[in-house]
């Protein structure tokens, strides 16, 4: 049986030792020794990530999967903690730090009662969640291609513990990027005229996508576009030859999705052309949305309320979570457990209350018992 001064001292362990995406070097080699203390069997996988087998020597049982993401943010820690970050400028400040934790709990206990189960498990310490690659490479290294179900969960601020957040449907949003690339002639800014101005155009680009979601979207979806750059010139007395605009697009349906990078290629080149100048549009795509299978939410929510914990909706976030490239191969679910109402995550003072950990291990084995019959 494990305890929560066991887990406790792992978790602060974790806190202070936060490693940025794919760096996780220090992180995994502790996952790995406790591991071993515990006589858990595990393998390295996608260069700094860990992999639990329980009931590996059961190739017939369907297997139930299991994330959790291990690195840490570029933040530089306020959070007042006695057990502060150690790394100068890097911060779990998203509650990976929790979950690598409840990984570890979770391994524990399901190989403490490895007998009892029809299934195996497959317990994945991912790499480069807040990259959006890590489960890319997961996926790649086709560990987890046997999963018919997958399971998530992420630390959640907005509620005290004991209390989850599940829902039916999108939880996390499509996570796109994109970069329009705008041509003009460059010439003397006191002859404007002998030039055609990128600049120009591209704050009218700007401007424009700005309209996507207020005149060609459904108001009743959540969906979102964010010019977050615009650069040109390096000097005060010339008009550049080229502008750069780049931002994001969040939404929740897939539909949406494809609408609005075809809007945001329609306005840029439209307005680029009637400004004179040549434009280039690169959409770059993230993770899908993360939707929730609804008969494990179900499943969930009743095992929760026997338990006696709270749940509410979960906040329908435009944040994402790469936890979506599992669910393109099997159907899963992305939990919401409370860590204490605080500042929120990717916060300075961003913080978990330990005391969560241990009853939300216990409550997720309870899930896959109720998975397991």
């Amino acid at each position: 049986m494990i305890d929560l001064d066991f887990l406790i001292d792992a978790f602060k362990w974790f806190h202070q030792h936060p490693e940025k995406s794919f760096e996780e070097h220090q992180t995994q080699n502790h996952i790995a020794t406790i591991l071993k203390q515990q006589g858990i069997d595990h393998t390295k996988i996608a260069n700094t990530g860990i992999l639990v087998e329980i009931n590996a020597d059961h190739p017939h049982y369907p297997c139930i999967g299991i994330r959790a993401d291990i690195d840490a943010l570029p933040i530089q820690e306020n959070s007042g903690v006695s057990y502060a970050s150690l790394h100068d400028g890097m911060m779990h400040a998203c509650g990976h730090d929790a979950h690598i934790t409840i990984g570890i709990g979770l391994a524990i206990r399901l190989n403490e009662l490895a007998d009892r189960f029809t299934h195996r498990f497959k317990i994945v310490f991912q790499p480069g969640e807040e990259s959006s690659l890590g489960a890319v490479k997961i996926m790649d290294s086709h560990v987890m291609d046997d999963c018919t179900i997958v399971l998530g969960f992420h630390a959640d601020p907005t509620n005290p513990i004991h209390t989850l957040g599940l829902s039916h449907g999108a939880v996390a949003a499509a996570v796109d990027h994109f970069i329009i690339d705008i041509e003009g002639v460059g010439c003397h800014g006191a002859h404007p005229d002998s030039g055609i101005d990128p600049i120009v155009a591209a704050t009218a680009i700007a401007q424009g996508l700005n309209t996507i979601v207020s005149r060609n979207m459904d108001p009743f979806h959540a969906t979102l576009v964010s010019t977050t750059r615009i650069s040109a010139g390096n000097t005060w007395n010339v008009v550049p030859s080229s502008a750069q605009l780049e931002g994001t697009f969040r939404t929740l349906d897939g539909n949406d999705r494809l609408r609005i990078a075809k809007r945001i290629k329609e306005l840029a080149n439209g307005i680029a052309s009637g400004y004179q100048c040549q434009s280039k549009v690169e959409i770059i795509a993230g993770p899908p949305a993360v939707v929730n299978d609804a008969t494990l939410v179900d499943v969930c929510r009743n095992v929760a309320q026997t338990i006696g914990y709270r749940v509410v909706e979960a906040e329908r976030s435009m944040g994402g979570d790469d936890f979506s490239f599992y669910l393109n191969h099997a159907k899963g679910i992305y939990i919401k457990f409370g860590t204490g109402i605080g500042p929120s995550i990717h916060h300075d003072d961003f913080k978990v209350d330990p005391a969560c950990i241990l009853p939300f291990v216990e409550y997720m084995i309870q899930c896959i018992i109720a998975l397991d019959q």
